[in-house]
């Protein structure tokens, strides 16, 4: 009976070892008062790893500042996140807050945004996400600025430089660099699950390539996939797929039309409603009017989903070329086929309907076509 007891008692020690051993608890502390009474949610990623429809596993109130959550970290680095049920504050632009699972004491701070650390996975993302919220508090800044004077030219123009320069920047290199050194984790996989659509194919083939076989059944890694083959069939090297639609005068349009009748064509995504398109439009347009009876053509693909404010655009700035839509926007089956994530954006297609460049645009494109037709 003795032995019987002392064997339970070393039982109760392991079992209670190995509990400490894969513990968490989340410690918060709360320096903004507009929080205070409000619940905190603990939430997990659906089975889909859906961002859109976490999972509600716990809450608590903010209370004195402080909030805590325990339990068992599940191996496997399971992405959760914190979100806080109700809040007023313009400037509070990180929730939820993604928090990773892991043993040990995890620390919570919310005042304007929510950041967490204390735990290895936690404190290398929340580096990379303070350097992500600090780009955006700037866009931000700047956009108030362009909103309260449409003449300040050199608001817009910084603005401009930040999206371009600094997010870009940070989407190519620290985005990329880090999902790929956590690739082989669950939140490297997730990380990559909402990010691919911002990289080349080459990059995401490299990071699919590192993703663990138990994810790949996942929906959101499943859909990745699936945009994965389309950037493949749209990769420089591959053969041009068919698009066809109407001009703005409502008549049929191919681009099989044009494609092996010319030396060279020309996809151009745009929209009447895009800025940046009317911007970069001289740009082709100066390419067409050099290149044009040398066999280069161009296809003018449009967004839009209103064909007068379509035709408008094209008589105003005077464009020459094709142009086809099927006025369907961002749903245009045109988009996914060529995998469009932002416009303008330009693919160019060779006699033999080979892609030979993409994504080309003032004097990049002028080149380019220069050097394809000599």
């Amino acid at each position: 009976m003795k032995k019987l007891a002392q064997l339970t008692f070393i039982l109760a020690l392991f079992f209670s070892s190995c509990a400490d051993k894969d513990s968490f608890v989340i410690k918060g502390t709360v320096t903004n008062d507009i929080f205070e009474g409000q619940y905190i949610f603990l939430q997990e990623l659906d089975s889909a790893w859906d961002f859109r429809n976490p999972v509600n596993i716990d809450s608590t109130i903010i209370s004195n500042g402080k909030f805590t959550f325990k339990g068992l970290a599940k191996s496997g680095s399971p992405v959760h996140f914190l979100y806080v049920s109700d809040h007023s504050d313009e400037d509070f632009i990180n929730s939820p807050a993604m928090v990773i699972l892991e043993p040990g004491e995890i620390e919570a701070t919310l005042d304007s945004v929510l950041t967490v650390s204390g735990t290895p996975l936690n404190d290398a993302f929340r580096q990379i996400n303070d350097k992500k919220v600090s780009i955006i508090r700037e866009i931000f800044r700047l956009n108030k600025q362009v909103a309260a004077d449409s003449t300040n030219t050199i608001a817009q123009e910084a603005m401009q430089k930040t999206i371009m320069m600094d997010w870009q920047g940070f989407i190519d290199n620290d985005m990329y660099e880090f999902i790929k050194s956590n690739i082989h984790n669950r939140m490297g996989a997730y990380l990559f699950s909402t990010w691919y659509d911002r990289y080349p194919s080459e990059k995401n083939d490299e990071l699919m390539a590192g993703i663990n076989s138990e994810y790949k059944s996942v929906m959101a890694i499943q859909a990745a996939e699936l945009y994965l083959n389309i950037q493949r069939k749209t990769a420089v090297g591959a053969t041009y797929t068919d698009l066809k639609g109407k001009t703005p005068d409502g008549k049929d349009i191919a681009l099989s039309d044009y494609i092996g009748k010319n030396k060279l064509v020309l996809l151009d995504f745009w929209a009447s409603w895009c800025k940046p398109c009317i911007e970069e439009m001289p740009n082709v347009m100066a390419a067409y009017r050099e290149y044009h009876d040398k066999g280069f053509e161009v296809v003018g693909i449009s967004l839009d989903e209103s064909n007068d404010a379509w035709k408008k655009s094209v008589d105003k700035l005077g464009i020459p070329w094709p142009q086809m839509s099927d006025l369907k926007g961002w749903e245009s089956y045109m988009v996914e086929t060529y995998a469009v994530e932002s416009i303008p954006f330009t693919i160019l297609i060779d006699s033999d309907g080979k892609i030979i460049a993409k994504d080309l645009r003032g004097n990049d494109l002028t080149e380019k076509v220069s050097k394809a037709l000599n």
